[in-house]
């Protein structure tokens, strides 16, 4: 790990204990927008609002199939 992340051992590198659930992300037609997850506007969004839109993605990178993590320290 060090040689690879580390620049060579001339860098750090970090562990964290780390609770995560990998989830699929969606990839939409429609650029999503506050109103299409119930609120007024981006500062109107609820915690769960915002985090729910880190998993939509423009179908243009369909492709890659991605998964994404929300940890949450320990």
């Amino acid at each position: 790990m060090w040689s690879h992340y580390s620049d060579k051992h001339k860098g750090l590198c970090l562990g964290f204990d780390v609770h995560c659930k990998a989830e699929k992300v969606e990839y939409v037609a429609k650029r999503l927008t506050p109103d299409i997850l119930g609120a007024n506007s981006l500062s109107d969004m609820t915690i769960e609002q915002i985090r729910d839109s880190l998993f939509y993605k423009f179908e243009a990178w369909a492709y890659e199939a991605e998964y994404r993590l929300i940890c949450s320290k320990t």
